[in-house]
């Protein structure tokens, strides 16, 4: 491919640690898994052994049923064109320098009213009879044989798509969490116990003070915590 793909068409992998790696693109098709083959290997078995591929080109198909017979064309847009014998038509460059289409018109059963699913993106040919093959540049028409139609390569726009999103929830969000973390963290390193202290005459007219304690856990001494009750209940009655 020209250098010039390299330089346009970058992927970079970010690891988990925020380490990135460059992948050099320099072919139209980078074939991501986890098998031997693939251009970019990811040794995971959570990734499929063919898991994605990433494409330089555009294909798209067109089908018309309703004509007669029904016709099927796939496309082939290359931005910056050229063709040799040995990968067929393939792009340099991603940049539009040299845009062709590159079509292959079908004629037949399109398979619409079997009732079988299948893709918008994809034609199925089997049953159909191939009428021809056609490059179009921008502006050129293409006659397709036997007089099925025309098609007209009209020209190229550009677009772009752009996504902007606000969540006011956000910050809200964060800090319900973060709140919800920090109790937690309490519920864990906090030992929870319980103090009772009754207080009751004995038969002698004498006031009885009881003092009992429960901890949550087996690690927790409550002793200490029983004893401070006991001395505070000592110095609020006057004892010593």
């Amino acid at each position: 491919l020209d250098s010039r793909l390299e330089e346009a068409v970058r992927l970079v992998m970010v690891k988990a640690d925020g380490s990135m790696k460059e992948i050099p693109i320099d072919r139209e098709v980078v074939t991501i898994g986890r098998d031997d083959g693939m251009k970019l290997r990811i040794p995971v078995s959570s990734v499929s052994r063919r898991h994605c591929e990433l494409r330089v080109t555009s294909t798209g198909v067109l089908k018309a049923p309703d004509a007669t017979p029904s016709i099927g064309i796939e496309g082939l847009f290359l931005p910056t064109a050229a063709v040799d014998e040995v990968r067929g038509p393939h792009s340099t460059f991603p940049e539009a320098d040299d845009p062709f289409v590159f079509l292959s018109a079908w004629a037949g059963d399109l398979g619409l009213d079997s009732g079988v699913p299948q893709s918008i993106y994809a034609l199925e040919t089997e049953g159909m009879t191939q009428l021809g093959i056609e490059a179009l540049r921008p502006g050129e028409t293409w006659e397709l044989p036997g007089g099925n139609g025309t098609v007209e390569f009209v020209g190229l726009v550009r677009w772009a798509s752009f996504q902007i999103a606000h969540d006011p929830g956000k910050e809200p969000a964060l800090v319900a969490s973060m709140v919800a973390l920090a109790g937690l963290m309490m519920s864990l390193f906090i030992q929870r116990r319980r103090v009772w202290v009754r207080a009751s005459e004995s038969a002698a007219g004498v006031t009885v003070v009881t003092v009992a304690g429960l901890a949550r856990s087996d690690e927790a001494d409550l002793a200490p915590e029983v004893d401070a009750v006991v001395d505070a209940l000592d110095e609020g009655s006057g004892r010593s």
